[in-house]
C-alpha cells in the first residue's frame, strides 16, 4: 500500500540573468573592500575574483 502523494506544484526557478561588466565590477569591489577592512580575512590572505561569470573567494597559499 502506498502513501498518497498529493504534492503541490513546484514553482519554476527564475531564469538566469547575466550581469553587465559594471555590475560585476561593483560586486567585486564590495567583496574586496570587505576583505580589506576585515583584519581576520586579510591576515588569512583571502582574495576575491571573478572568473567565467562566477565569483570566487579563495585563500592564497605561500
Amino acid at each position: 500500500m502506498r502513501w498518497r502523494r498529493d504534492w503541490p506544484e513546484r514553482e519554476p526557478r527564475p531564469k538566469v540573468q547575466s550581469l553587465s561588466k559594471e555590475q560585476k565590477d561593483q560586486i567585486l569591489g564590495i567583496l574586496k573592500a570587505g576583505i580589506d577592512s576585515s583584519p581576520v580575512l586579510s591576515a588569512l590572505n583571502i582574495r576575491a575574483r571573478c572568473l567565467r561569470g562566477r565569483f570566487y573567494i579563495e585563500r592564497l597559499w605561500p
